[in-house]
């Protein structure tokens, strides 16, 4: 194979050649296609600029490495699109080039002088794309591989519902029959979908009256809506989307946000009423999701995240790693140090601080709900 390297500044204009690439690459993750990253690219654009890295082999697109480039305390910085809580990226590759293809592009990056930290944010080095790439990397340049994340999924693959609930512990079982009488009288509960029973406009409606009830919402709750609906159309137009939106009577106690694609469901938003905590619509909602993953045959639900609240469920986990290179000469080292020291402080100030208005948030809303009563 012989390849050829090149900067794609624009991407949109690789749109169909890159999605079919995502369709001979054994990494089928929903992220990677030009229906999310395309989006992400666009939201981040007053922080990020594409600097996409492709791989042609006569021609033909056999590789894409999503970069992008910013600029930040003086240190030239390369990664994937990261805002807020970023989902993993990856190298897409076509099976059996993964090896050719890393190489090449481990090699252009080398050679290139425009940067001095290249930061790879989030990547599943289970697969064969991630794992070629970090081996090229590590061969050319010095390569710090980091702990990032680990995340929870549901393998729906074989048995059945009632099988995977044997396997859930006593008390969560007993947790989730205690919240199922709870509903017991209340009204007509029912999920109402999107694509289907919703708009996507009356399904963002719904959405953000949840949020005014989830920590996740607040003054906000509108801004939210309207950073989820850049997400949802294009996903809706690619025909990934599934919104569920769990009503009770007709109000909106939960939704969760899904991607679907190649037999995977991915969790990439999911908020519920907070005020109803004997109600666990967070719970009762991803259980129904889980039973129908069972009986539609789906392989797998990502649930996303690494929260208390998603063990529960979870039958596995998939684990993530950050890659970081320095590159060599003095000034790089110096300021790219620099940068990461600085970058890991705020990084575990942020979550702090997320965990707290978590909580606060929480407390707010029951209290407003205790007083009413």
């Amino acid at each position: 194979m012989t390849c050829r390297v090149e900067i794609v500044p624009d991407p949109a204009g690789l749109r169909q050649e890159w999605t079919d690439l995502c369709d001979r690459c054994v990494d089928k993750t929903v992220f990677l296609r030009p229906s999310f990253l395309l989006t992400q690219g666009d939201i981040c654009a007053g922080t990020w600029t594409a600097d996409y890295v492709c791989v042609r082999d006569d021609g033909r697109l056999v590789g894409l490495l999503p970069l992008y480039r910013r600029r930040t305390m003086g240190c030239r910085i390369l990664g994937f699109p990261v805002s807020g809580s970023t989902p993993p990226f990856s190298l897409i590759a076509e099976a059996g080039k993964e090896a050719e293809v890393a190489e090449a592009i481990a090699a252009h990056l080398k050679s290139r002088r425009d940067w001095d930290v290249l930061r790879l944010h989030k990547i599943c080095l289970d697969h064969a794309p991630a794992n070629a790439l970090a081996d090229a990397l590590e061969r050319h340049m010095p390569l710090v591989r980091k702990e990032a994340e680990t995340t929870y999924l549901v393998d729906t693959a074989t048995g059945s519902f009632e099988e995977y609930m044997a396997t859930r512990s006593r008390q969560f079982r007993k947790t989730l029959r205690k919240a199922e009488k709870q509903h017991d009288g209340l009204g007509a509960l029912r999920d109402l979908d999107c694509p289907g029973d919703l708009s996507l406009d009356q399904a963002m409606k719904m959405v953000e009256q949840v949020l005014e009830r989830s920590w996740k919402g607040g003054e906000d709750s509108a801004g939210v809506v309207r950073h989820l609906k850049r997400y949802a159309e294009p996903a809706l137009e690619d025909g990934i989307l599934h919104l569920s939106v769990a009503t009770l009577d007709g109000q909106p106690l939960g939704y969760q946000l899904w991607f679907v694609h190649a037999q995977k469901a991915y969790g990439f938003h999911l908020a519920y009423d907070v005020s109803l905590p004997k109600l666990s619509p967070g719970h009762m909602q991803l259980g129904r999701a889980i039973n129908i993953a069972f009986d539609t045959e789906m392989q797998e639900l990502d649930l996303c995240g690494s929260t208390d609240y998603l063990q529960k469920w979870a039958t596995g986990t998939r684990t993530f790693t950050e890659l970081r290179v320095v590159r060599s000469g003095l000034r790089s080292q110096l300021i790219g140090q620099a940068y990461l020291r600085s970058r890991d402080r705020r990084h575990e100030k942020a979550r702090a601080e997320v965990e707290q208005v978590k909580e606060d948030r929480k407390q707010q809303i029951r209290a407003s709900e205790d007083s009413k009563e």
